[in-house]
């Protein structure tokens, strides 16, 4: 899935290269938040943050934006 999503934000960034960068950040950040995601689904054993909780949602709707404007 991550692989398909990077391809079509490389297609919508074709031959620019700020937004090609652009692209591979957006990636990486979403990459980054899959990681917490995943954390505090499937490894109930560790606490989150409220801070790290806060955190990704306000990163989401950052990233959100970040896409739109891609």
């Amino acid at each position: 899935v991550h692989a398909r999503m990077l391809s079509r934000l490389l297609d919508k960034a074709s031959g620019d290269t700020r937004k090609i960068k652009q692209a591979a950040l957006l990636h990486n950040r979403m990459i980054n938040l899959k990681k917490l995601r995943t954390q505090a689904d499937y490894r109930l054993q560790l606490n989150i943050t409220r801070a790290t909780a806060e955190y990704c949602v306000i990163e989401a709707g950052k990233i959100g934006v970040d896409l739109s404007n891609l």
